[in-house]
Formats: structure tokens, sequence, C-alpha cells
């Protein structure tokens, strides 16, 4: 079995904006155990985990990481030989690289006492966010118990989580390392190819980014509980959880795991009311009753493209809505021409009070961008947040809102229109990747 466990440390002290004053410590540990000599996408294993960690340390090093290495398996089939190659440092890279090159996969693979000697590290940093990224394309082979002791660390370890990916494992693996993301508190990952463990690093480290850069903000204003609701939507039914409104049968569909949405709004006469109205053709609405304070975060993945010369209103649009009928929070992310627009827009009996935040504008169409808008709700006030590509959460603005009794949630996408010379703009596949909601105490 290969491991190789990526250590991810957020050190902060006093309070800081999104993007000031961080400071986050990565240990890479490498399993090169005699496993690693098998091939994947037509090279060993031990060249595919050295090229994925050599391309992708440039973008470590860019957001002023710490990064040091750890190797086990590398010098003899001894189940204790577990090295510190490189120390932590903010100018380690080419230390690390030229550590890598002279790797050799030999040894045993004692994934428990690895496991256990990153929370030894971790641990002496006490109230400080420490995160263990584990990648593995086997089990245990040193009769040691990593389950055990990912509960273990998770439950002494202050702020400590354990994410994990299986690297071209069998069924049977990926049910025991997602057992160690479970009781580690974190999340399982699955790669099969080169190219999906790269994409996976990029989401551990999107993720970094997401989860602990970004959180260090709302983590030093309100008290965030464990999941009050989570759904990354893989299945292949909606299930109760959920309901489509203004359904479009034709333009949306959940199968294998993924939820995918086609739509354009259209102005229609509500069969209820029998006032005009412009219709969100399948918007989602979460049936469950949100807490009374919450953070709500919702991921897409969607297409920004260049807006034709003809058409002056243009882009894909995505929204979550918190409230009534009357009375609700609106945050979204927008594309107005070749300009990235996030709004955060208060509803009061119709009347409308939107905050802007503009991003710079799109010098080329982008195939696929990841999108994260965040709603925070702390008694009256209301704070948004959005991130776009893996960059760190930006605020938007807030509101207050004094009167906002039993609020629902919708999730709702749009494709742009109004063409100066035609119809409607061409449609957009937006995949929904995942709605959590935490409850703040």
């Amino acid at each position: 079995m290969k491991v190789l466990c990526l250590v991810v440390l957020l050190l902060y002290g006093i309070p800081f904006s999104y993007c000031e004053n961080k400071e986050v410590n990565i240990l890479f540990v490498l399993d090169a155990s005699g496993s690693m000599r098998d091939l994947v996408s037509g090279k060993t294993k031990m060249e595919v985990a050295k090229e994925t960690l050599i391309t992708l340390l440039p973008d470590f090093e860019k957001q002023g990481f710490k990064l040091g290495l750890m190797v086990f398996g590398h010098r003899v089939g001894d189940c204790n030989d577990i090295e510190l190659a490189v120390d932590l440092s903010t100018n380690s890279r080419s230390s690390i690289e030229l550590f890598l090159q002279k790797i050799h996969p030999k040894g045993s693979t004692p994934l428990a006492n690895s496991l256990q000697k990153a929370g030894d590290v971790l641990l002496l940093l006490r109230q400080q966010q420490k995160q263990i990224i584990l990648l593995s394309d086997g089990e245990e082979t040193c009769n040691g118990h990593p389950i055990a002791v990912a509960k273990k660390l998770r439950k002494i370890g202050v702020n400590l989580k354990i994410h994990v990916i299986g690297f071209d494992v069998s069924n049977r693996v990926a049910n025991l390392l997602k057992n160690i993301a479970d009781e580690g508190g974190g999340e399982f990952y699955q790669a099969q190819s080169a190219k999906q463990l790269l994409e996976a690093f990029e989401e551990v480290k999107e993720k970094i980014e997401a989860d602990v850069l970004g959180a260090a903000k709302k983590e030093e204003e309100v008290e965030i509980g464990d999941f009050y609701f989570d759904d990354s939507f893989q299945r292949d039914e909606l299930g109760n959880d959920w309901q489509i409104l203004d359904e479009d049968p034709d333009r949306w569909i959940m199968d294998d795991g993924v939820l995918v949405i086609s739509q354009l709004p259209k102005k229609i006469t509500d069969p209820q009311t029998k006032q005009q109205r412009y219709a969100y053709y399948n918007t989602l609405q979460l049936n469950k009753s949100l807490p009374k304070n919450f953070e709500i975060t919702v991921e897409w993945e969607v297409p920004f493209t260049l807006p034709p010369t003809d058409i002056y209103d243009y882009g894909q649009h995505l929204r979550i809505y918190a409230g009534t009928e009357s009375t609700g929070l609106e945050v979204g992310c927008g594309q107005k021409g070749p300009e990235i627009r996030h709004f955060f827009r208060k509803w009061t009996r119709g009347k409308e009070n939107t905050l802007l935040e503009k991003k710079p504008g799109l010098k080329q169409s982008n195939p696929l961008q990841k999108i994260r808008l965040r709603l925070i709700k702390n008694k009256f006030t209301f704070k948004a947040y959005a991130q776009r590509s893996g960059e760190t959460w930006i605020e938007i603005g807030t509101h207050k809102v004094l009167k906002l009794k039993n609020p629902h949630l919708k999730i709702y996408q749009e494709n742009g229109f109004l063409a100066k010379s035609r119809g409607d703009t061409p449609e957009v596949a937006i995949h929904v990747k995942r709605v959590s909601i935490r409850e703040i105490k």
C-alpha cells in the first residue's frame, strides 16, 4: 500500500481579514513502500506521486505556505522506517524536489504509525487549525489500526481533521480509507489515474483555501457547529429533502451522483396569483427547515464565456435565497458581459437593497469554474461571502433584518438573456456540487 499524507496547519493568533496575515504549514508524508512500483497511467505510482507533488508545489508556494516532506519505506523494509526529510519552511520547495528525485520504493506501510507521528507533531500546536491529507493505494501492512488512530486523534486534537485520497484502490480498500476520513472528521477522495490524482490534490488545495483560510474571519466572529445538513448529491435520485419549483423536466438530470441543471428564465403568468412573474425553472427548494442561526454554503461548477458582440447583458447567474415570500436575503454570483459580479440583496416587502462587489473582467472564456457562495445569519445580522476558482473567500457585505420567521432555502441558476439583435442566449449546463448548512451556536 502507498500513502501520501498532506498535513495542513493554519496558524493564527490575532484577528485578520480573509487574505491577510495568514500562515499555513504543510507537511507532505509520502509512502515509499514496495507497492509504489506498481503501474498506473503507464508509470509507477511512485513516479506519478512525485510528478504530482512537483507540479503542485509552486501553487502551494505562491500562497506563502510553509512546506515540508516526510517519507517512509524508502530505505529498508522496516515498519519503523519513517523520516522527516525536509523541515517546514517557506523556502523548502527546491529541497523537496531534490529529495523526491532520490526516492525508490522498498519497504512496508506503517499507516497507523505514520498518522500517529503526524498527529504527534500537530497536537503540539494546541488551538491552531490542523488538517491531515492522506493519499493511499492500499491498507495497513504493519499490524496497526489506522481507523482507531484517526478516531483518537480527532477526539483529542482540537481543530484537527483527517482527509483521505484513495489512489487506484479497490472498492474494499476505498471503504477502509473512507472510514479513516469519517473517523478523522474529514472527507474522502478517490483517484484512479494520474489525471485524477492531480485533480484530487487541486481540490485539496482549494479546500485549504476555502475551508481554512476563508473560514478564519467568520470563525473569529461566530462559533460554527457541526453539519446540520450536508448534501453532495452522490446518488441517482434527488430524494425527499428537495423539491423542484417551476420544473422543466427536459432541462435537469440527476444520474450517477451528478446533478445538472440547464435553464433560461421566462416570464409567465403565475397559476395561483394570476400575476406576471419570471419563472426560474428548476429552482431547488430544501424541504428541511433552517436553524435559527446558520451558515449556508453552496458550490457549483459552471462555464463562464465571453459574450458575443450583439449581447449587452449576458452570463450565468447563481443564487441562494433564504427567506419567505415577502422578506429574504439573496447571495449571487453572475456575469454581466465580461465582468464577474458578486451581489448581496435584501428584499423587504418588495423593496430591494443590493450590495455589489465587482471582479476583474474575463480575458477569455473559461470552460469550467468552481463557485462557492456563503450566507451567514447570526441573530439579526446577515453576512455574505463568495469564492471563485480556488481563490480566497471575499466578503460581499452585511445586511440587517429584524423579522425573518421560518425562512426557507432556495437555490437557482439562470443563463443570461437580453440580446440586442436575437433571442435568448445559449443554454449552459450547471453542475450543483454541494449544499451544506451548519448551525451557529
